[in-house]
């Protein structure tokens, strides 16, 4: 026990807590895709536009960037994500159902955090 959950009276150690935004996510998988799809058609159009050098990008598939993301989360106990409706358009549907059941089963909790009118609220499961 740290000296500052001592003299706080917690009796349980403090979580450690990773908080993203879905849109974020949702903007990233979208850039992943651009991504790749430009690194292959950059390789066909390999010229030059007024003396520049042609664009180098490193491709990454949307299933290495959940991958990455997914080591990442390796030392948080909490995901707190926020704008929620984001992760139900399609590019990002499936590798958010499959990253949360993995944080899940390794005994990480998931709170999506819904905005309204009212304020904001978390719905932890």
């Amino acid at each position: 026990m740290n000296r500052r959950d001592f003299l706080l009276l917690r009796r349980e150690p403090a979580s450690r807590v990773a908080e993203i935004s879905g849109c974020r996510l949702y903007m990233r998988s979208l850039d992943a895709q651009l991504t790749t799809t430009q690194a292959a058609d950059a390789s066909v159009t390999a010229d030059s536009w007024e003396g520049e050098p042609p664009q180098v990008l490193e491709p990454q598939t949307i299933e290495e960037m959940f991958e990455r993301f997914a080591r990442d989360l390796e030392g948080v106990d909490i995901l707190r994500i926020t704008d929620v409706g984001w992760l139900e358009l399609d590019p990002v549907r499936e590798h958010v159902d499959r990253l949360l059941a993995a944080f899940r089963s390794r005994g990480g909790r998931v709170e999506l955090v819904v905005s309204s009118a009212a304020g904001r609220q978390r719905i932890a499961f």
